[in-house]
C-alpha cells in the first residue's frame, strides 16, 4: 500500500499543561467546529458523516517534503506516515473552512467554492489511518 503523510494538530487546552504532547488528541489542522476530524493511530477515520459525499474528503500529502512545507503554516502540529483508502484522482472544490465549521455546505458552486488552492502535493482521500509519527 502506498504511504502518504498527514499533518495533524495536537490538542492544546489552557488546562492541558500537564499532558505530554505525544499523548494529546490529534485533529485536523484547519477544519474546525463541526467539520473537525479526530485522528487515531492505527484506526481508519473518515470525514464527518453530515458532509455530502461530493465534499467528504480528508487531505494527505503524497511526499514528506510537501507535508513539511504545509506544517510551517500552523503551530502544535505533527506529521504522521499514513495509509489511505478511496484516493481521488482530482482535488475537489476548495471550500470555505469557516462555513464548514458551522456545518454549512452549499450546492451552488458560486456560493460555496472559495478562491484558493490546495498546497502542492495534496491528495484527497475518503479514509486515513495514521501509522507513526515522522
Amino acid at each position: 500500500m502506498k504511504i502518504y503523510y498527514k499533518v495533524v494538530m495536537r490538542q492544546v487546552l489552557q488546562t492541558d499543561c500537564i499532558t505530554p504532547p505525544a499523548e494529546r488528541k490529534l485533529f485536523s489542522c484547519f477544519a474546525k467546529g463541526l467539520a473537525r476530524t479526530q485522528y487515531k493511530v492505527g484506526e481508519y477515520v473518515s470525514a464527518p458523516d453530515w458532509l455530502p459525499k461530493c465534499s467528504s474528503f480528508l487531505f494527505v500529502f503524497n511526499c514528506l517534503d510537501a507535508a513539511h512545507s504545509f506544517r510551517k503554516q500552523a503551530t502544535n502540529t505533527s506529521i504522521f506516515r499514513c495509509e489511505a483508502k478511496g484516493v481521488k484522482r482530482d482535488l475537489p472544490c476548495f471550500l470555505n473552512v469557516n462555513l464548514l465549521a458551522e456545518g454549512k455546505v452549499y450546492s451552488s458552486y458560486k456560493t460555496w467554492a472559495t478562491k484558493g488552492r490546495f498546497p502542492l502535493g495534496t491528495v484527497a482521500v475518503r479514509e486515513v489511518k495514521l501509522i507513526e509519527e515522522v
